[in-house]
């Protein structure tokens, strides 16, 4: 049950630090908005000259960054009404195959004596021809203890391991599938590129979700199959870092604020933009052999650019994908099939849209989960899978 009275009872009682917060947070931006004024009277020469002795910039511009004055790179399209945002997309995914990745995940519960998880992998593949045909599907994996790491540490860490991994798995077969098909083939991952979030977990953790992101690169570079990363609601903050190490400003007393928020900050009327491609050289890329490929010995710390594109009325979302998208001349085309698929979806792409309704779980699917795990342990006379009295309690009052 929501107490909603007792949520605004307890807000009131610390408005007092979220006021100063927010008041800092302002103050901070309007730092880092006028960083981003200065940007305008730069070259990608000067920025990279003036962030050389800098380790971990959070971000190194590229040669796009001198293709328009300032820091937006602005869509040539404008159009009058719905309709004819949309036969603009028709036109660009004509022939087009766009296929999308997501996954979801059920943790081993604790309500059996045996945990058992399970993963849910989908895909969806659109080739935008006459025939109006695609194909949608799913995998599903049981993960038993020998699956989690033999039951050993937190079992959560390795659910979430193992469908990342599954999820890059299917990813590398889709592009493998399409390979030299890049002219008119991207894939999306419903994710991102960068896994820095794994640095603090245990090595073997950590090591694993590095391999599986390296094993991306590798892929589309070697198969010349686009491949973007789509964050929608990113929390990044490599474009900040950079313009703090640009002016002199404090980089921790300016983490707070995300990429996204700083260039919603930014907008200039109704008209579409992206960011330049940049690098993005956090100091995990950039430190060690973090995103080295142990089967070639090839280093991807410096092969992950990243960008952003108004695609929406909300924030930015951002877009990773790999260097070599840029250097061969490919990434206009394809942010444009990526722009397109969101005019598609309303605003989010439709192709990843397809992915997540195929692989999301509910709480409903969860409740048939955990029954059909107990029925099964019923029928195999598995002592160990079936529900404890206080889940079944639990399925009476919530069914």
């Amino acid at each position: 049950m929501f107490y909603r009275d007792k949520i605004i009872e307890a807000l009131n009682a610390k408005r007092a630090a979220l006021t100063e917060l927010d008041a800092e947070q302002w103050r901070r931006q309007q730092e880092l908005r006028a960083a981003c004024a200065a940007l305008a009277e730069t070259t990608a020469a000067e920025l990279n000259e003036r962030l050389a002795n800098v380790k971990a910039p959070g971000a190194l511009p590229t040669a796009e960054f001198d293709r328009q004055p300032g820091y937006r790179i602005y869509f040539p399209q404008s159009w009058q009404n719905v309709a004819e945002m949309r036969h603009w997309a028709a036109e660009a995914l004509a022939g087009v195959t766009v296929c999308a990745v997501d996954g979801s995940q059920l943790p081993a519960t604790k309500d059996f004596p045996l945990p058992v998880a399970a993963i849910q992998v989908a895909w969806y593949v659109n080739p935008h021809d006459a025939r109006g045909m695609y194909r949608k599907d799913a995998d599903v994996d049981v993960l038993t203890p020998q699956d989690l790491d033999d039951g050993k540490g937190d079992s959560s860490l390795w659910v979430g391991l193992l469908r990342y991994e599954r999820e890059v798995a299917k990813v590398n077969d889709l592009m493998r599938e399409h390979a030299g098909q890049g002219e008119r083939v991207v894939v999306l991952f419903d994710g991102s590129l960068t896994v820095s979030f794994a640095g603090p977990l245990e090595p073997a953790v950590r090591d694993r979700y590095r391999a599986a992101a390296v094993s991306m690169l590798r892929t589309s570079e070697q198969c010349r199959v686009p491949l973007v990363a789509f964050i929608d609601r990113s929390r990044a903050d490599d474009f900040a870092r950079m313009l703090c190490h640009l002016q002199g400003i404090n980089v921790d007393q300016a983490s707070r604020i995300s990429d996204a928020a700083l260039l919603e900050s930014q907008e200039n009327g109704e008209r579409l933009w992206r960011l330049p491609a940049f690098v993005c050289q956090r100091k995990d890329m950039v430190e060690g052999n973090n995103y080295t490929d142990g089967a070639t010995g090839e280093n991807y710390g410096s092969k992950i650019c990243f960008t952003y594109v108004k695609t929406n009325s909300g924030r930015p979302a951002r877009l990773e994908f790999p260097r070599w998208l840029l250097c061969a001349g490919m990434l206009d085309r394809v942010i444009d099939w990526v722009r397109a698929e969101a005019v598609v979806g309303t605003g989010y792409p439709y192709a990843i849209q397809a992915a997540d309704a195929a692989a999301v779980i509910d709480f409903r699917d969860r409740q048939r989960y955990q029954r059909a795990l107990e029925e099964f342990g019923q029928r195999h006379s598995i002592r160990t899978m079936q529900a404890s009295a206080k889940q079944a309690s639990k399925e009476r009052r919530r069914t």
